[in-house]
């Protein structure tokens, strides 16, 4: 988690709330995910994971940053990349 943290930071993400994780169970991903928000729909997120086969159904794909184990799970460049989705899409809302 303090990888994350650092990585977030980097990247310029000033966040001074709470940041959490699931745990890992034998539970789909997806639905793991979504029982954990329910309770948080107020909240704005992001769900930052390497499994995505099972969220089309249960997760808000403009809310996830697909990580990928195999080159280091989360970099700078994803959240970069992440931000810069939301902010092209915040300026088509506006229009």
């Amino acid at each position: 988690m303090e990888r994350t943290l650092n990585i977030l930071k980097n990247a310029g993400l000033n966040y001074n709330k709470d940041i959490d994780r699931t745990v890992i169970n034998n539970e789909r991903r997806g639905i793991q995910i979504r029982e954990y928000l329910k309770d948080k729909l107020n909240y704005d997120y992001v769900v930052i994971d390497d499994e995505l086969h099972d969220f089309k159904e249960t997760i808000d794909f403009s809310k996830v940053i697909k990580t990928d184990v195999m080159k280091g799970a989360l970099s700078i460049k994803m959240v970069d990349n992440y931000f810069k989705k939301q902010s092209n899409t915040h300026k088509l809302n506006k229009k």
